[in-house]
């Protein structure tokens, strides 16, 4: 079995076209895999906005690819989530010709997407100024269940990463502010989109890391899960 390694990034292009998105599929060994999308590359233009800016992406089993980012345009930005078959053309069979396009009612910017157990799509970042988790079901459709009408405020600034538990809890990452600086922000949901009363009494925990002075500040992006299940 030949393991490839997909990269995506933005790709500058002159205003009259916005930013498209480039992905690149590299063999094991490192060259180019010609069998995905032009020679290697493949191209997006989400929601066939005027900007477009990949974010984050997500492998699934079958082999096919989720892409998140946000579209439309940077003073009306929106949650684009496209799924890509193997090869990386657009599966069309996602959503609405291949893509989910929400507009929760101003500047939306997704930053960090997973999948749950059950196939359906968690994703987190700012949701008209405030944090948001949000699910989607695995055809690429809004899942109602989830949250409030498919939607959880996450209690933070921002949502800038998150993991899915074996057990379908979220574990995620961000920013607060809080006495006079940005803080380290962490919080857990269940699967359903309710805060996880068993993590920190259902409240984000915020904190400054050991080394940064009061009055300073310090911003989370990353996070892994440890095999006891602690961030």
């Amino acid at each position: 079995m030949i393991h490839r390694l997909r990269l995506f990034m933005r790709f500058a292009t002159v205003a009259a076209f916005g930013a498209l998105l480039l992905g690149a599929s590299v063999h094991a060994a490192g060259a180019l895999d010609v069998s995905f999308g032009s020679g290697g590359r493949a191209s997006y233009v989400l929601n066939g906005g005027s900007q477009s800016t990949a974010q984050a992406m997500a492998m699934l089993p079958e082999g096919k690819m989720l892409l998140v980012g946000s579209c439309t345009s940077q003073a009306a930005a929106d949650y684009c989530l496209r799924r890509l078959n193997a090869n990386g053309s657009t599966d069309t069979t996602f959503a609405t010709s291949g893509e989910s396009v929400i507009d929760w009612g101003g500047q939306d910017f997704p930053f960090t997407i997973g999948v749950m157990p059950d196939g359906k799509v968690i994703v987190g970042g700012g949701c008209n100024g405030s944090s948001c988790l949000v699910r989607y079901t695995a055809s690429g459709g809004l899942d109602l269940g989830f949250g409030v009408s498919g939607k959880m405020n996450a209690g933070m600034i921002r949502v800038r990463e998150l993991r899915v538990r074996g057990d379908g809890k979220i574990a995620y990452v961000g920013e607060c502010f809080g006495s006079g600086s940005y803080r380290f922000c962490v919080g857990r949901a269940n699967a359903n989109g309710t805060p996880d009363a068993s993590f920190n009494g259902g409240s984000v925990l915020s904190f400054l890391p050991s080394g940064v002075a009061v009055g300073k500040s310090a911003t989370s992006g990353a996070m892994a899960i440890a095999a006891d299940g602690s961030v």
